[in-house]
């Protein structure tokens, strides 16, 4: 397994999301990460979109996950209360990553194994992990 971390401080979305993917080629091949965790602070709000886009398109066969923060934490650094992007990519040969979403009432009805695997998509004879 090969793990990658970026972190950008520039205040533009554009150009931040460059500085979040050049490094990667050091550390993974782009069309080999299967997951990748993006973080951005709230000035990008109206770009992130786009931002997804950008990333999606960098990084074709990963599952991305990510949300907005305060501050963002990559490589030896953490920014806090400026516009900020941190990514970190993970490359994760013969691992199977199957993103799926539980919602409150997911939660509150399920009391059956078989709930489970009906909300996660994934049987509990198969071994999978989380």
């Amino acid at each position: 397994m090969r793990f990658a971390s970026s972190i950008s401080a520039a205040p533009d979305a554009e150009e931040a999301v460059a500085e979040l993917l050049q490094p990667l080629d050091a550390r993974v091949t782009r069309g080999m990460v299967d997951l990748a965790f993006f973080f951005s602070t709230a000035h990008f709000e109206d770009e992130l979109e786009q931002v997804m886009d950008q990333i999606a398109a960098a990084l074709p066969n990963a599952t991305i996950m990510g949300c907005t923060a305060e501050g963002t934490i990559g490589r030896d650094l953490e920014l806090e209360q400026v516009p900020s992007m941190s990514l970190i990519a993970a490359s994760m040969p013969d691992v199977v990553v199957r993103p799926f979403h539980v919602r409150q009432h997911d939660m509150e009805n399920s009391s059956t194994l078989y709930d489970w695997e009906r909300i996660v998509g994934v049987s509990p004879d198969s071994g999978a992990t989380f």
